[in-house]
C-alpha cells in the first residue's frame, strides 16, 4: 500500500497486488473511492466484502481489488491525482488518446 498525504489533511491510499488496484481518497468532507461509469456496475460492486452489522472490511483483498480497477489502471489514476491536485473526472486509458470517465463515490465506511 502506498499512501501520499497533503497539506490540506488530504490522503490518498493505493493498495494493490499483483494484477489488481483500488485507491481511496479521504479529506475532511469523506471518503471517495473510483468508479467508472463505462463499466458494469456489478463487477464494480464491493459491499459484499464487508460486514452489515459493523460495517469493516472482511473477506478477501483480493477479491475486493478486483472489484476496483486493473493494477496499471490504478497507478495511472493515481498518477493523475497526484499531479492534477483534485479529482480527475477522467484518466488515460491504454492506447493512445484513450480517456475512460471517472467518478468519485463513497467509500463504504462503519457506522
Amino acid at each position: 500500500m502506498v499512501i501520499a498525504d497533503g497539506e490540506g489533511g488530504e490522503r490518498i491510499e493505493l493498495g494493490f497486488n499483483a494484477t489488481h488496484a483500488s485507491i481511496i481518497f479521504a479529506d475532511d468532507e469523506g471518503v471517495l473511492r473510483p468508479y467508472f461509469p463505462g463499466r458494469d456496475a456489478a463487477s464494480q460492486d464491493i459491499d459484499e466484502f464487508f460486514c452489515d452489522g459493523c460495517g469493516l472490511r472482511v473477506g478477501n483483498l483480493d477479491g475486493s481489488l478486483a472489484r476496483c480497477m486493473g493494477r496499471g489502471e490504478g497507478f495511472r489514476l493515481c498518477g493523475e491525482l497526484l499531479r492534477s491536485g483534485a479529482l480527475p473526472a477522467t484518466m488515460p486509458a491504454e492506447g493512445p488518446g484513450s480517456v475512460l470517465a471517472v467518478e468519485w463515490r463513497d467509500y463504504p465506511l462503519p457506522e
